[in-house]
């Protein structure tokens, strides 16, 4: 199944990094949501692309938009990412759950290392607009080419112009 632009999202509830949990798929109100799923701790990319959005994360905020990276792993493994990576200020949402991939048109891998959860979602981005529905999404089928963070960003400031006239 894929999510056509202006379709919601499917309904999703996650735990995140530090506490409290995160609605994925609700009307945001007059926010941009940007949800950058990756594979998880195993996955050398993540880290350097996660942060990325870090550091860009105070742009994205002055938008009005949320980041949030999203992964199927268990809170230790997110909890860990997110220290030895560095992340301070991404909301990191974990306990994605396999099961709800297909739904949401993700590409599911099976892990073939030691250090590999059984299963992972490749990397994949959704930016929904302030009534929860898909504005654009890209989903990966494996690891690289994933969109450039400066690229989201401008794409962001291009709609939130046209939202204003």
């Amino acid at each position: 199944m894929t999510i056509k632009t202006g379709e919601k999202l499917p309904q999703l509830e996650l735990p995140l990094v530090g506490g409290g949990t995160k609605a994925l798929g609700d009307p945001a109100g007059a926010r941009f949501i940007v949800l950058v799923f990756y594979r998880g701790l195993h996955c050398l990319r993540c880290n350097p692309y996660l942060n990325l959005y870090e550091a860009m994360l105070p742009e994205f905020e002055a938008l009005g938009a949320e980041v949030i990276a999203v992964s199927v792993d268990v809170r230790a493994k997110a909890e860990q990412s997110y220290a030895e990576w560095g992340l301070k200020n991404l909301k990191m949402a974990y306990g994605f759950p396999i099961a709800d991939a297909p739904a949401w048109g993700l590409y599911v891998t099976d892990g073939t290392r030691p250090q590999d959860p059984p299963q992972f979602v490749e990397p994949a981005l959704f930016i929904t607009g302030p009534d929860g529905a898909l504005d654009h999404g890209i989903i990966n089928t494996a690891q690289r080419l994933r969109p450039d963070p400066a690229a989201v960003l401008d794409h962001l400031k291009d709609r939130i112009a046209e939202a204003r006239g």
